[in-house]
């Protein structure tokens, strides 16, 4: 076998002459045609490589640049557009935690307003203005339809503001449906004494709250009642030290009357006492002042026992110079 140092390398299994002549030789020892790899190597270069180990082709990403995202973003962005801001919550698809509550506030606002309109066409819930209350309708009730009672109102002495009315009290089937829809499981033979005692204790309210507007009597000759409101759980400083330190305890009741003093308006707070220290039929307790929420009350309030004794001694100065009654 003739030894040719230029074409037969030392080791390698390929006969080298057999072969084209190369530009280079290849590596010492190396198993591969080199000839074929730099023919492939002439040829242009691929696209920048894949990254290792991802399944994405990377080259349809290139607008979402979302590099390891398996979703192709250059098709969602054709056929996903936005949704316009005027679309409701119900027909807008939901997006997370955020759409899912944006749904719920929905739906709730939904049955809030049903809930609310069919509260208005209820009688229990159309409210009067001028108390703050139900308006209580004065006929029987589908809960006692078979409870008649009296649907006569009395008159009461008490002034209505901005008319030439006085305020009329409810009736003893209105006073029935009122304690139904609070609950209160009224009895129908106790409704005539009830609204007479409940009647009796607001004339007696508003003979307090004229005793307090004597004072003002050349100003204001003739005020009015514009409206009251009823506050049985919240407790008036007075009715806390009441409650206390007293034997009247705590006021089974409070009310606000709001005043008409010829134009400004004066809110007094009247509490109602369970006082079985009386003697009379009706064993109530009636505690009526102004608020203290204005100087002119306050001043009011200071000056009202000085002005009682001034009218005391003008009262028994009058009947010492006037002849005894016959």
């Amino acid at each position: 076998m003739v030894s040719d140092d230029s074409n037969q390398l030392r080791g390698c299994p390929i006969d080298h002459s057999k072969m084209p002549p190369a530009s280079s030789s290849p590596p010492s020892g190396c198993p591969i045609d080199h000839s074929k790899m730099q023919a492939s190597q002439a040829s242009p270069a691929p696209p920048a490589q894949q990254p290792s180990g991802c399944p994405i082709d990377h080259t349809k990403l290139a607008q979402a640049k979302a590099a390891g995202c398996p979703i192709d973003h250059t098709q969602m962005s054709q056929s996903s557009p936005s949704p316009s801001p005027s679309v409701s919550p119900e027909s807008a698809p939901l997006r997370g935690w955020e759409g899912l509550m944006a749904r719920l506030e929905h739906q709730a606002q939904q049955i809030q307003r049903q809930g609310a309109r069919e509260k208005q066409q209820q009688g229990f819930e159309q409210i009067d203005p001028r108390n703050m209350m139900p308006v209580i309708p004065n006929k029987p009730t589908s809960a006692d339809s078979d409870v008649l009672l009296s649907t006569s109102r009395e008159h009461s002495t008490i002034p209505k503001t901005g008319s030439d009315e006085v305020w009329v009290y409810p009736s003893p089937q209105q006073f029935y449906n009122a304690l139904l829809r609070k609950d209160k499981d009224p009895e129908a033979d106790h409704m005539d004494a009830t609204v007479y005692v409940h009647n009796w204790v607001n004339e007696q309210t508003w003979k307090g709250i004229m005793k307090w507007e004597e004072m003002h009597n050349k100003e204001c000759p003739n005020p009015t009642l514009t409206r009251f409101v009823g506050k049985s759980d919240d407790l008036s400083l007075r009715a806390r030290y009441n409650s206390l330190f007293t034997h009247l305890g705590r006021p089974f009741d409070r009310h606000d009357w709001f005043v008409d003093r010829c134009g400004e308006q004066v809110r007094y707070i009247i509490d109602y006492y369970d006082d079985q220290t009386l003697d009379d039929d009706i064993q109530v307790t009636i505690d009526t002042r102004p608020a203290p929420d204005s100087l002119s009350n306050i001043w009011d309030r200071i000056k009202r026992p000085f002005w009682l004794i001034w009218k005391q001694r003008q009262a028994a100065a009058d009947t010492g110079s006037s002849p005894a009654p016959a």
